[in-house]
């Protein structure tokens, strides 16, 4: 016998908040409004906008359509998930979002390129501790 789902179990859990912030940083990243992203899998902006912030899950049908108008392959939408199912805060990071909002504004792309690689630099020379 299948039991029906609780109420709580339809609460947005770590997994679906992650996949809704890496929706919208994509989504940035490449210079679309929830419009336009909308427009090119056959759903509204309001729709886009619940996937982002989660109040809505996002069935593996619609990831793959999300996956291919965001041009990344669908496990990308899991990165930063955890294994740990219980709910957590997961708020968007501003930096993270104005540094997105930031590359997709720059038009010619040896300057496009030149950003990424002074940023990927900084990372490297972070990571390995000798400050930059």
């Amino acid at each position: 016998m299948v039991s029906r789902k609780s109420r709580s179990s339809r609460l947005p859990t770590d997994v679906d908040r992650t996949v809704g912030a890496n929706i919208q940083a994509r989504r940035v990243a490449l210079g679309l409004t929830q419009t336009e992203l909308g427009t090119a899998i056959g759903l509204g902006a309001s729709e886009i906008q619940r996937f982002e912030s989660a109040q809505d899950r996002v069935s593996a049908g619609m990831l793959f359509h999300l996956s291919q108008a965001l041009q990344i392959v669908p496990d990308r939408l899991f990165d930063g998930a955890t294994s740990d199912l219980r709910p957590a805060a997961v708020a968007p990071r501003t930096d993270v979002m104005e540094l997105c909002q930031a590359f997709a504004a720059i038009r010619r792309p040896q300057e496009r390129q030149a950003f990424l690689r002074l940023v990927k630099g900084i990372a490297l020379s972070d990571a390995l501790g000798s400050g930059v």
